[in-house]
Parts: structure tokens; sequence; C-alpha cells
């Protein structure tokens, strides 16, 4: 997930299972519709507020979930994330 606190981005990763079905559950999730249109706006909003304006983000998630692996994910992890890194 994207954060952005007060302006200061970061990343946060749940990892909850190695088994590849979550990622279908993820990518399941993405593609479900606005249950209204309240979530629809909201969404959108955020876009605005952060100033991206990707409003295909979740399209364009499920393209790099579908093509991600587990050793690029590792990969990243020790390049960016493990601390020590600059």
């Amino acid at each position: 997930m994207q954060r952005n606190d007060s302006g200061i981005r970061g990343v946060q990763f749940i990892i909850q299972s190695t088994v590849k079905s979550n990622v279908n559950a993820l990518i399941e999730m993405k593609l479900e519709k606005h249950g209204n249109l309240r979530k629809e706006s909201v969404y959108f909003w955020r876009e605005i507020q952060d100033g991206t304006l990707k409003f295909d983000r979740k399209d364009h998630e499920v393209v790099a979930l579908k093509q991600l692996s587990k050793a690029e994910m590792i990969q990243f992890f020790y390049e960016h994330i493990k601390a020590g890194v600059p």
C-alpha cells in the first residue's frame, strides 16, 4: 500500500502468505466495482488530493500484480526497504 502521511511518502507491506491464491484474491478485490457513489468519489478525490490523477490506478496495479514474482519482491526489499539502504 502506498502511504502519504502529512506529505511524507511511504510504502506498507502486509505479508499474509506465500500462496499465489492470495495474489488472485487481491486482483479480484481491485477489479470489484465501487460499492456506492460515496466510495467511488472518495477514490477519485484521493487521486486529486494526492496530485497523482491516476484514475485508472487499479487497472495498472492488476497488470503489475499479474507479472510480479516472489523473487522480484525479495529483490525490491533488499534494494529499497531493508535497513541501511540509502
